[in-house]
């Protein structure tokens, strides 16, 4: 056996793994591989037959179930399991930037006819004192152009379809066919109210 090199000058915990190797290297022994084990392909089958056998389970859903199994998988390997299978996640699975889902599709094939609309509200000082004013906007997806209602301190179904026909009229002066209204599910969006559009 040859002599050891000295480990004088590294401080004690440089020392102690370097010494560690030494040895290692001396006696024959390979490293082990740095990282996290793979997933057995048993856990894999399991990962993919959740994920077919359930398909509004998201990725949580899933390392939770199998969490109950005594089975570890982290969130990023089941999702990585499910895009190496094709199985696209829906929305509440949380994909991946670029892995294209139902709903990523829907919006592409359909930015150009659609429009999305939203409440928010400011407080605002009034003669009357402190109030909350709502307005209502809408966003054209395939070119961003915006329509933003007159603010009012009581927005009621009326008022809300009086905005739906001017968003309407906006539209047609822009040159925009809306197919499509996307909304928040909110009590200030009545179910009928938004038809007129």
């Amino acid at each position: 056996m040859g002599t050891v090199p000295s480990c004088q000058g590294l401080s004690p915990t440089l020392s102690g793994p370097y010494r560690r190797r030494l040895r290692e290297e001396q006696g024959g022994r390979v490293p082990g591989k740095a990282g996290r084990r793979r997933l057995t392909p048993s856990l894999r089958e399991l990962i993919v037959r959740l994920a077919k056998e359930n398909t509004g389970w998201g990725v949580r859903r899933i390392v939770g179930e199998l969490q109950k199994l005594a089975l570890k998988a982290s969130r990023s390997s089941v999702r990585r399991v499910l895009v190496d299978e094709k199985i696209l996640p829906d929305p509440d699975r949380r994909a991946p930037e670029g892995v294209p889902t139902p709903w990523r599709k829907f919006i592409a094939i359909h930015m150009n006819v659609m429009v999305a609309c939203d409440f928010f509200s400011k407080t605002v000082w009034t003669p009357l004192g402190r109030q909350t004013a709502f307005v209502l906007a809408f966003v054209h997806l395939g070119s961003r152009k915006v329509f933003v209602s007159p603010s009012t301190l009581h927005p009621t179904d009326a008022w809300v379809r009086q905005q739906a026909r001017n968003a309407s009229m906006w539209a047609d002066d822009e040159g925009i066919d809306v197919r499509f209204l996307t909304r928040s599910i909110t009590p200030s969006f009545a179910s009928n109210v938004l038809l007129s559009l």
